[in-house]
């Protein structure tokens, strides 16, 4: 076959009208996934903000009010963490199993009224506590480090302590979250 005699095939109006509907589909469905996809993202930007999380700890619990005296909400630099840089990876499909699990969590306490401040303290904190300490371990406290960086960090500027620390070798078995829980949040008091 020729390139004229298949130029004119590929262009040559069609008797069978069926044909037209195979860009029309592939056009449909471009414009659904394109639909689906600036949805997700305004979903998941809704579901990001610090006041989405709020709505349903305030009331419930005190991490609100704890989260607002600590130097991740205000401090000198006017850097602010939200409840996502902490508790979210930042990564696409890590973030929505996240926000999947921890938002059906999060509703079923909610409609069932498991968590309140009657006892949160005593029946729900430290539950709550380690399991958000081990969901930050067991990412390498990544979500720590989207804002530390220990290759920018001036060990010289660091006490003693924390200079030690902080060298290579010493937190090649730890993580962040290892020595640095309980900044934004109170520890759960422990009862011997």
């Amino acid at each position: 076959m020729n390139k004229k005699n298949l130029y004119n095939r590929i262009w040559a109006k069609s008797n069978n009208s069926w044909l037209l509907g195979i860009p029309l589909g592939g056009f449909i469905f471009l414009a659904i996934g394109v639909f689906i996809l600036i949805a997700m993202q305004q979903v998941i930007s809704y579901t990001s903000t610090t006041e989405f999380c709020q709505s349903c700890h305030i009331g419930s619990d005190t991490v609100v009010e704890e989260y607002q005296q600590s130097i991740h909400f205000m401090n000198r630099t006017g850097i602010r963490a939200e409840c996502v840089d902490c508790h979210v990876p930042d990564s696409l499909l890590p973030k929505l199993i996240a926000k999947v699990s921890t938002g059906t969590t999060h509703i079923w306490s909610k409609i069932t009224k498991d968590i309140n401040l009657d006892n949160f303290e005593s029946e729900h904190r430290e539950r709550m506590a380690n399991n958000a300490k081990e969901t930050i371990r067991s990412l390498n406290s990544s979500t720590c480090m989207s804002c530390h960086d220990f290759d920018n960090m001036d060990t010289d500027k660091q006490g003693r302590t924390a200079k030690r620390k902080h060298s290579t070798k010493r937190r090649k078995d730890k993580t962040c979250i290892d020595c640095h829980s309980g900044i934004a949040h109170k520890l759960p008091e422990i009862v011997f």
